[in-house]
């Protein structure tokens, strides 16, 4: 019974250290892109790739809008 609730209790704090892991991984592809963005916009670039990330640029006068392997990463508007 003890050696049950113990294996219960090892699974639990396994899988979530794994999603914790996980959300950390997703956070840290995300600084990357915003960087790699920003590097885009000081150098008048719209498209940069770097360390396997590839980040493109949009921007208008009213909008600024950031993708990251093709996913929307941030958008800022102006209203």
């Amino acid at each position: 019974m003890a050696l049950g609730l113990l294996a219960f209790i090892v699974t639990m704090l396994l899988g979530e250290l794994n999603r914790s892991q996980q959300h950390l991984a997703e956070n840290r592809d995300r600084q990357e892109a915003l960087s790699l963005a920003t590097m885009a916009m000081q150098t008048g670039q719209s498209h940069v790739e770097l360390n396997g990330q590839v980040v493109d640029v949009s921007q208008t006068d009213s909008k600024l809008v950031v993708y990251a392997s093709g996913q929307e990463v941030m958008r800022i508007e102006r209203q």
